[in-house]
């Protein structure tokens, strides 16, 4: 196959895949599917973690097995880890503080992702 023909295949698979994923309908009603999975295994790795407050902002997230400390600070959606800025929604720390808080963690998504 000639150099241009092949770019020509390439460029029209990727415009086929894109607009068929575009029309399929999503799992959920919420989030996409694939941001819904990940979720989803954050939220279930949350549950093995501590969370202790300092304030309404600021917590200590302690990994109960290996004693790994990270700080949350939830109006500013960060984390020490980074993955709260990275994912622009909850790492596995920040859910862990949101639930403590007893608040809803697709509050703290980026639009993005709705």
């Amino acid at each position: 196959m000639q150099p241009l023909q092949m770019l020509n295949a390439i460029w029209h698979k990727t415009m086929t895949t894109f607009f068929e994923r575009s029309r399929r309908k999503q799992k959920g009603s919420d989030l996409a599917d694939i941001p819904s999975a990940k979720y989803l295994t954050r939220q279930q790795t949350s549950q093995r973690y501590k969370v202790y407050p300092s304030d309404d902002n600021t917590f200590q997230v302690e990994n109960a097995l290996t004693g790994v400390r990270h700080t949350v600070l939830l109006e500013e959606h960060t984390c020490r880890c980074t993955r709260f800025d990275e994912y622009n929604s909850p790492c596995s720390h920040g859910i862990a503080a949101i639930r403590f808080m007893k608040k809803n963690p697709f509050d703290y998504f980026d639009n993005c992702y709705f």
